[in-house]
């Protein structure tokens, strides 16, 4: 795993990013908004609104990575969060979306991605939103210090860390 980085999204990323969403949401782990059925041209146009703003240097709110092995550029893996408000409107850092191509599954790739994500913003306040087949982050977050806060009518759980 040493020879891994990551970097923003860029906008040559979005048919990789949008394919993963498109997964994600047929299996449950993401919205149907993240879905074309669901309507994903919206999260789409988000997106390429998030690179443009970002690559004319200004703050967006939204930090999207992308993990990738080095040696032949491959797409692994990505974690988008953003600035939202928590449950008791205060601002913190949400992590809207996280995901592991399936080729890279179980070989704890996720785990090191979200070590990185959690660890490298220590200091802010995280919140997380996992919908009931998104089980296992909900199990990764938790043991990252993560608190189960909500669990809504859907099954939705709502989970929480205190900046450190």
């Amino acid at each position: 795993m040493e020879d891994l980085y990551s970097r923003e999204l860029t906008s040559k990323d979005l048919p990789f990013i949008m394919d993963e969403f498109e997964e994600g949401a047929k299996l449950g782990a993401f919205s149907k908004d993240f879905s074309k059925r669901g309507g994903n041209k919206v999260i789409e146009k988000q997106l390429r609104e998030i690179i443009r703003i970002g690559q004319a240097g200004y703050l967006t709110g939204h930090y999207f990575h992308i993990l990738i092995r080095e040696s032949n550029e491959q797409k692994i893996g990505y974690v988008w969060l953003a600035s939202a408000p928590d449950s008791y409107g205060q601002t913190c850092l949400e992590i809207r979306a996280f995901g592991i191509t399936k080729a890279f599954r179980g070989k704890g790739y996720a785990s090191l991605l979200l070590s990185k994500c959690v660890d490298g913003n220590s200091h802010h306040p995280m919140q997380a939103k996992c919908l009931v087949e998104s089980r296992r982050m909900a199990d990764m977050l938790k043991r990252r210090g993560f608190e189960l806060v909500e669990t809504t009518p859907t099954g939705t759980s709502v989970l929480f860390r205190h900046p450190r």
